[in-house]
């Protein structure tokens, strides 16, 4: 049950940041952001500025969360996003 509130939460809060709410866009930040650096960071081990990459990726998800059929998909969307922008961007620096 908890599991099922957590989800619908997070849809809620991805269809109200679609409608331009950034309180809904910051609730989301605040909960994933640090999965977007560790994924940088994994990804871009020596980059000297993985904050600056994952700033890239948020502003991407924000310019492209019409894109996102299914509200409860939010996390797989937000991670492919995540290595769609680290390979159009970074790709030469990627560590496999």
């Amino acid at each position: 049950m908890f599991r099922e509130t957590t989800s619908e939460a997070l849809a809620a809060d991805v269809r109200a940041a679609r409608t331009g709410d950034l309180k809904a866009l910051q609730r989301l930040f605040e909960r994933h952001a640090p999965l977007v650096l560790r994924l940088v960071s994994s990804r871009l081990p020596s980059h000297p500025h993985r904050e600056l990459v994952a700033e890239e990726i948020w502003l991407n998800v924000w310019d492209a969360l019409d894109e996102l059929e299914d509200p409860l998909r939010w996390l797989p969307w937000l991670l492919s996003r995540a290595r769609q922008v680290l390979e159009e961007r970074h790709g030469d620096e990627l560590l496999e």
